[in-house]
C-alpha cells in the first residue's frame, strides 16, 4: 500500500469519532481499535459521535443521566469529548505536517 493510500485509508477511519461512557454489565468484543459494545438494557449509557469531516455532533444517553446533569459520569464522559477533540486537533495538525513535507510525492 503506497503512502496515498495509506492517507486515504486514515482519513476514512478517522471520519467518526466515538465516545461511550456506560455504568453497568456491558460485553465487549473485537479489537480495541474495532470495539463491539452490547448494552443490557440496566445499563446508564452516554454516547457522543462525531463526524469531523461534517461537524456533526450527536449525543445519546440514559434518562437517568438527566437528572444529574453535573453527576461524577457526565464529568467524565464531557472530560473524554475534551481529550477526543484535542486528539483531533493534534492529529489534523500532524497530518497538515506530513502534507507539506511529502505532498509532491502523493
Amino acid at each position: 500500500m503506497d503512502l496515498k493510500e495509506q492517507l486515504g485509508k486514515i482519513l476514512q477511519g478517522a471520519a467518526n469519532l466515538t465516545v461511550i461512557t456506560s455504568v453497568g454489565d456491558v460485553v465487549l468484543s473485537g479489537t480495541i481499535e474495532d470495539a463491539n459494545v452490547t448494552l443490557p438494557p440496566n445499563s446508564k449509557t452516554m454516547v457522543t459521535n462525531m463526524n469531523i469531516l461534517t461537524g456533526d455532533i450527536t449525543s445519546v444517553f440514559s434518562e437517568s443521566f438527566s437528572a444529574e446533569p453535573e453527576g461524577p459520569m457526565v464529568k467524565v464522559h464531557d472530560a473524554m469529548i475534551t481529550k477526543a477533540n484535542d486528539t483531533i486537533a493534534r492529529n489534523v495538525a500532524i497530518l497538515r505536517e506530513l502534507i507539506e513535507k511529502f505532498g509532491s510525492a502523493l
